[in-house]
């Protein structure tokens, strides 16, 4: 019984003096700067998954405002987060491939048909934003690939995969129609960049298609 009241005190006293106690704890952590951190790592460290649980829970219970947050930070620490997840990724290089890997092999036939359709509205949503013409359809696309013998425009290297490019490039106001686009490598679509075409590049007009 006295415990449960020195709980529901200590929990009111902390509610009441909520920013009295952050300051303080703020002020401490700074003079006791390496002592808190290693402090920190420990305890981390003893109570892991202790502390997942509980990260989960919360997030469940505030859902949206969580993600309103990250939303927030993100935005207002763009190089921070782009630091944090470069050096994660880092860290957990072999995890990632791992999981990559493992994931590919349970939803194989998913990803194919996502990949088959990727190209199209990838390269469609970035047309949206540049605001250019933007009415090339898959079937003109299949055309076009059929015409180059499923072969890179640039290196006529023979490929499953290939990409679209824009002879001239959306940002340079280039179209994303069956006029200004051929199809490429991986490779030769990423060192052309939004530069002209390394040679000259015959366009297929599939008219009526």
């Amino acid at each position: 019984m006295m415990s449960e009241r020195k709980s529901q005190y200590m929990k009111d006293y902390r509610e009441k003096n909520s920013e009295k106690l952050r300051k303080q704890n703020l002020a401490y952590k700074t003079l006791h700067k390496e002592e808190a951190k290693i402090t920190r790592k420990t305890y981390v460290s003893n109570n892991n998954e202790k502390i997942k649980t509980s990260r989960r829970e919360y997030y469940l219970k505030h859902q949206e405002e969580a993600c309103a947050y990250s939303k927030d930070y993100r935005i207002a620490h763009p190089e921070k987060v782009k630091t944090v997840l470069l050096d994660w990724r880092a860290q957990h290089a072999e995890e990632m491939r791992a999981y990559s890997a493992r994931y590919r092999a349970e939803h194989l036939e998913i990803l194919k048909e996502k990949d088959r359709h990727r190209p199209m509205a990838w390269q469609k949503r970035r047309a949206r934003k540049a605001k250019v013409v933007n009415d090339l359809t898959e079937r003109q696309w299949l055309f076009i690939k059929t015409i180059f013998r499923q072969r890179c425009a640039y290196c006529d290297k023979k490929i499953d995969r290939l990409t679209q490019d824009h002879i001239t490039a959306l940002v340079h106001g280039g179209p994303h129609t069956a006029s200004n686009i051929v199809p490429a490598c991986r490779s030769c679509n990423a060192k052309k960049g939004i530069k002209g075409p390394p040679k000259p590049i015959q366009p297929v007009l599939p008219l009526g298609i």
